[in-house]
């Protein structure tokens, strides 16, 4: 299930760093012998009447085992979607990925950008939530 994350930017000159395709290394974990770079992957920038839509990947690490080899490290790209609402003041970032993954990048944003978290509180609305969403 995508879930959406908002968080919001300090500087509007972060924009242009989450606006243009590249990898962003965002946290490098040193497991045993082993080295792992963790990225943000902005592969696509487009534009709608909310500003910026980009879409990428981020990694994360998994932890597999086999009879055979014992257990081992993968890294993973998990896909995701940035919505940069530009008009707002400050600049609102939307994260659209399933619940873990949104956590995570909002989390390796603060590594990169000026971020403050914004949180909602919809204590008592989740009635009229409910019945005004169609399921």
């Amino acid at each position: 299930m995508v879930s959406c994350k908002l968080i919001a930017l300090k500087n509007r000159e972060d924009v242009a760093v989450l606006c243009e395709k590249k990898e962003i290394p965002y946290k490098t974990l040193k497991i045993g012998e082993e080295e792992y770079q963790l990225k943000l992957y902005i592969e696509e920038v487009g534009e709608n009447k909310h500003g910026k839509l980009v879409k990428g990947f981020a990694d994360r690490l998994l932890v597999l085992y086999d009879r055979e080899r014992g257990e081992f490290m993968v890294r993973v790209s998990e896909k995701l979607e940035l919505q940069v609402y530009e008009t707002e003041d400050p600049v609102l970032l939307g994260i659209f990925a399933k619940k873990d993954v949104s956590l995570r990048v909002a989390t390796s944003l603060g590594h990169i950008v000026d971020v403050a978290y914004i949180y909602l509180d919809l204590t008592g609305n989740f009635d009229r939530i409910k019945n005004h969403a169609k399921f």
